[in-house]
């Protein structure tokens, strides 16, 4: 890339004055911004908050669900269990 000749310069220069904003412009612009970054940061940590209830109500009856499906399932399993092994502890011929 070629430098700019100083005329070319000189005209950026100038169209860098004419087309920027004044300081106060450029300062509540500035505020502005930073106050939308500000409340876009701070807007996800409310997010969170407001979900973690019943996101945790979920889990926890998920869990509860699966506890009652494994206690079905191992009580069945000894039920079957008993009914097989009955007839041979009897002691009948």
């Amino acid at each position: 890339m070629q430098p700019l000749s100083p005329e070319a310069q000189a005209r950026l220069a100038a169209f860098r004055r004419a087309e920027s904003p004044d300081d106060e412009v450029a300062a509540r612009c500035l505020v502005a911004l930073e106050r939308r970054v500000a409340e876009h940061v701070a807007e996800p940590a409310a997010n969170r908050r407001r979900f973690i209830a019943p996101v945790a109500a979920v889990l926890t009856l998920a869990a509860g669900l699966a506890l009652a499906v494994q206690w079905v399932v191992t009580t069945g399993a000894r039920e079957a269990e008993a009914e097989v092994a009955a007839p041979y502890h009897s002691g009948a011929p």
